[in-house]
């Protein structure tokens, strides 16, 4: 059984990036995996404008945070099975202890797939986001875990690669 960990800077990332694959890997392959989802924020202040001032900070991070259990419900991912590391939306920095907290969940989890939002030459230049994939890129590139894990990246403006997904794996 192949681990999976699907990294996102807030709640609605994977949705919008990677929803079928996450449906695919959790509902629909002929090998079942085990398949967890790693939030950096809540997503406390992700409407835009002063007009949505009102809801921002523990309400809308209770209605996102409802949200995304119910969208990963439809994949069949329990609650159980999705991390929150209580980072504010808007204020993710790449430091040390950022990548520090990262790493330390990695080695817990023991993933052999990582899917994490791309750090450069993305979509959306949100720094949550290309912060959220810098640490995980650093992590791995400087091996500071045991066990190296497959890493792919999503949400690219500009795909300089194509890397299959190997078929033994997640067939």
């Amino acid at each position: 059984m192949v681990k999976i960990i699907f990294f996102q800077a807030h709640p609605d990332d994977l949705e919008f990036n990677c929803a079928q694959l996450m449906h695919y890997l959790a509902i629909k392959s002929k090998r079942k995996h085990i398949i967890k989802i790693a939030s950096i924020t809540k997503g406390e202040f992700g409407l835009p404008g002063a007009k949505y001032d009102k809801f921002k900070g523990k309400f809308l991070a209770k209605v996102r945070t409802r949200e995304l259990y119910n969208a990963q419900s439809i994949h069949g991912i329990s609650p159980k099975n999705i991390f929150f590391f209580g980072y504010i939306d808007g204020f993710v920095k790449f430091n040390k202890d950022f990548i520090n907290r990262i790493a330390n969940y990695i080695r817990k989890e023991k993933p052999d797939i990582i899917f994490a939002p791309k750090p450069i030459y993305t979509w959306y230049y949100h720094m949550d986001h290309v912060n959220t994939g810098k640490a995980i890129f650093y992590i791995i590139y400087y091996k500071l875990i045991d066990s190296i894990p497959i890493l792919y990246f999503y949400s690219s403006l500009s795909p300089n690669f194509f890397s299959p997904l190997k078929k033994k794996i997640l067939a």
